[in-house]
This record gives C-alpha cells, sequence and structure tokens, in this order.
C-alpha cells in the first residue's frame, strides 16, 4: 500500500499537522475531489507539489468556496483546480475522480455523503477520511457497507489527536467497537503515536469509571461501567505490550 504515495517536502503552501498527514495518504498522479475544501489548502499544496493532475475543490457554503477561489487564483492554480459549490458528492459525475477527500467533518456526516450519492461513491476508488468525532461508528458503517480501511495514520495538532483513514472499496472482516477505536490495520500499531492514542482511550475509561457510583447505578449506568472496565482491561493490555 505504502508504494502508492509518493509523499515529499512540498514547494507550495505549508500545511498544519492534521492536513499534511491528510496530503501524504493521496497516490501521486491523481484526479482528485476535496470536499469541504473551505481554503482548498490541500489541493492547493498537491498541485504544488506535483502530486496530483487536477482538482476539484467543493464545499456547500457560498463563503468557503469562495475563499477557495481566492486563494485558487492568487497561486495561479484556476486552470488546475476547479471549485464547485454544493453538498458533499453532488458536485461530481461518475467516474470524474479517481478519489476523494473528506477531512474535518464529523464522522456521522462524512457516513451520509458516501450515502446520499451512493453511485457516485461507488464510482470513486479511493477516499482519505479525517473524522473530527464518532470516528468509531464510521470505522463499523464503512465495514458494514463495502469500504475497507487500507490504512491508518495518526496526526498530532496541539493537544489533539486525529485519525486519517485511506478507504477502497472491499471486504472487511467484522470488528468490535473497541477494535475501530483502536485500530484495525497493521498500520495503526507501527504509529509512532499509537502509545499516546492508547493512552487517550484509557483516560476516557477511567474518566467513565470515576463518574459512575457502581453501588448506586441504575441499569444503563451498570451497563456502561462494565463496558468501560473491559475496554479498559483491553487497552491495558495492549499499552503493556507497547511500553
Amino acid at each position: 500500500m505504502l508504494g502508492l504515495f509518493c509523499y515529499r517536502k512540498g514547494i507550495g503552501m505549508k500545511l498544519t499537522p492534521r492536513l499534511r498527514a491528510v496530503a501524504e495518504l493521496v497516490p501521486c498522479g491523481s484526479c482528485i475531489a476535496d470536499i469541504g475544501t473551505d481554503h482548498a489548502y490541500v489541493p492547493i499544496s498537491l498541485i504544488h507539489d506535483g502530486r496530483i493532475k487536477y482538482a476539484i475543490a467543493g464545499d456547500i457554503h457560498a463563503g468557503p468556496a469562495q475563499r477557495a477561489r481566492e486563494h485558487i487564483k492568487r497561486e495561479g492554480l484556476s486552470t488546475k483546480i476547479k471549485v464547485r459549490e454544493g453538498a458533499g458528492l453532488s458536485i461530481l459525475e461518475e467516474d470524474e475522480v479517481d478519489g476523494a477527500v473528506i477531512a474535518g467533518m464529523g464522522g456521522f456526516m462524512i457516513r451520509d455523503i458516501l450515502k446520499q450519492e451512493y453511485a457516485i461513491a461507488e464510482s470513486i476508488r479511493w477516499f482519505i477520511l479525517q473524522p473530527q468525532n464518532h470516528t468509531s461508528d464510521l470505522y463499523i458503517w464503512l465495514q458494514q457497507n463495502g469500504y475497507k480501511i487500507e490504512q491508518e495514520i495518526l496526526a498530532e495538532e496541539g493537544t489533539q489527536l486525529y485519525e486519517i483513514l485511506y478507504v477502497t472499496h472491499g471486504y472487511m472482516a467484522p470488528f468490535s467497537e473497541i477494535e475501530a477505536e483502536i485500530g484495525v490495520t497493521e498500520s495503526r500499531y507501527k504509529d509512532k503515536l499509537f502509545v499516546k492514542h492508547l493512552k487517550k482511550l484509557s483516560n476516557q475509561r477511567k474518566m467513565i469509571l470515576k463518574g459512575i457510583d457502581i453501588e448506586s447505578a441504575n441499569v444503563v449506568n451498570t451497563a456502561k461501567y462494565q463496558k468501560a472496565l473491559t475496554d479498559e482491561a483491553i487497552l491495558e493490555e495492549i499499552l503493556w505490550r507497547f511500553m
């Protein structure tokens, strides 16, 4: 899988760690769509670096779409990046691009974008997804709907850890919610931020356990407590192996 990617230090726009990690997963020589492009930073950087041939930058809102046009024009890339205003994948025709970047949105919104334009989504060979939340829910939906997570990388920006996925169409064996949170590919376990990711998940479980008085808990909170306890045991075992 890594052979697809040919990231090199660019000469163009400097990206944040999160967006740089997104850009690193884009296969060379592609035509791409950047959905929810905002300032069009990712396609501008990729074109400047000679990584992609052409891009369509889409945004549902007029303001971000206009900002994208201004940035693209300023960089002299109006013939290489076209801006389209519209919702999700609806701005595209079938087989118009090789892949699509959908970054900086909630996991449920990314899911809905993939669901709403099924035929277009089916014609796109790969997706780079960067959910801001509900990541495990997105993982499980992808597995249940004919998508395969090929690679996962983590990016750190300030105090935040972000998960970026390279996804294709294909079969993926089912996994549990905690497995989805930990990661489902070998690349996750090799990530330099993996231990930090595990500690973050572990701390979340400890906060749940601390916040529930099991002696007086109702049925719902008792189940929540037991799940957090089970998850924490799994996380601690993996942490022990990697520390």
